[in-house]
């Protein structure tokens, strides 16, 4: 199992739990897979089974697409797109390295709290392929946590002046 774990507080709108708090997971999906004799293994990315997630931002579905964002032939980034733009991007690397990065809010169950973890089963969007061209789809063990952010109180203070010489039966100044 590969996971790793990302915060919307540290998002530049997120209201900050920790400095610790980050958009970044990095990790690698070597493990998940094993070559057989026709070793080395290279991966690659696609978006097939993404859109079942069910995944949204502000109240809409996300879409996905895949690139080559090293232009060596290899789509190795999908970047998932809300109504105000990119979600999320995640690179996996030829070597199995990846790369998770949270650019805008995820929804989370309403009424989850600040603590509540948003699981995304990045596991299909990884395809393995040994040194003759056999390929294997990653089925299972690759997620991303993306932990909620939540309104807080602030020192801001509002006030208003009203004059009861206003009033029907005031008296004006």
């Amino acid at each position: 199992t590969v996971s790793g774990i990302v915060q919307e507080d540290a998002l530049e709108t997120g209201n900050e739990d920790s400095p610790a708090d980050t958009t970044v997971a990095t990790g690698t999906v070597l493990g998940l897979v094993d070559a057989g004799a026709d070793e080395p293994l290279s991966f690659s990315v696609r978006t097939t089974g993404l859109a079942d997630l069910g995944l949204k931002s502000k109240g809409v579905s996300l879409t996905y697409a895949a690139s080559d964002s090293d232009s060596d032939g290899i789509a190795d980034t999908i970047t998932a797109t809300g109504p105000e733009g990119a979600v999320f991007t995640v690179k996996v690397g030829t070597d199995g390295s990846y790369r998770f990065e949270l650019l805008d809010q995820l929804d989370h169950a309403d009424g989850s709290g600040d603590d509540a973890e948003l699981s995304i089963n990045l596991s299909s969007a990884v395809v393995a392929t040994d040194a003759d061209g056999d390929i294997v789809l990653v089925d299972n063990g690759f997620t991303v946590n993306v932990e909620n952010d939540v309104p807080e109180n602030n020192s801001a203070t509002v006030s208003g002046i009203v004059q009861e010489d206003a009033l029907e039966t005031g008296n004006e100044d």
